[in-house]
């Protein structure tokens, strides 16, 4: 007479844990979107302090836009404009792929001595295709270090259309 063993599979504490884990793991893995670079329409840099005086610089993928002028009066001191060559666009663009545009509000500032009127109150805005724009305020032209290289090439490209004039 043959007997048949009945094998039963009894999962222990450690297999129940490990299951776990793996189906949230697996969730969490299907419902994480990578955030995607959306095409660039416009970089804007402005800053402006207490006594009024503001500087405004606006980058599109054809032009830059200068604009120098007193926000308590109204008053336009100086407005600039210039084509923009494709090569100084892509030396932009190359700087903005290296970051992470949904994190650039979250990114801290060096220095708060805006807060007391200890420096300019500066800002980079990065407007997308979408509509969208992301922002990071900072002193003076001292932004965050992940957005200092694009911080010296706009003020680079500034620069030099100014001293065409």
């Amino acid at each position: 007479i043959f007997s048949i063993v009945t094998l039963s599979y009894r999962p222990n504490f450690c297999h129940m844990i490990l299951f776990l884990w793996a189906a949230v793991i697996t969730f969490a893995a299907s419902t994480v979107q990578i955030p995607t670079q959306q095409p660039i329409e416009m970089i804007q840099f402005s800053s402006g302090g207490m006594s009024g005086h503001f500087e405004e610089i606006k980058i599109t993928s054809d032009s830059i836009t200068i604009i120098h002028g007193q926000r308590r009066t109204g008053v336009l001191e100086k407005v600039s404009r210039q084509p923009l060559p494709p090569a100084q666009w892509n030396m932009l663009m190359d700087h903005v792929r290296k970051i992470d545009l949904h994190a650039i509000e979250t990114l801290e500032s060096p220095t708060m001595a805006r807060a007391y009127d200890g420096a300019k109150h500066s800002e980079i805005v990065i407007h997308t295709s979408e509509q969208e724009a992301v922002r990071h305020s900072f002193d003076d032209e001292n932004p965050h270090a992940q957005l200092q290289p694009l911080m010296t090439t706009i003020r680079k490209l500034a620069d030099s259309v100014e001293q065409q004039e």
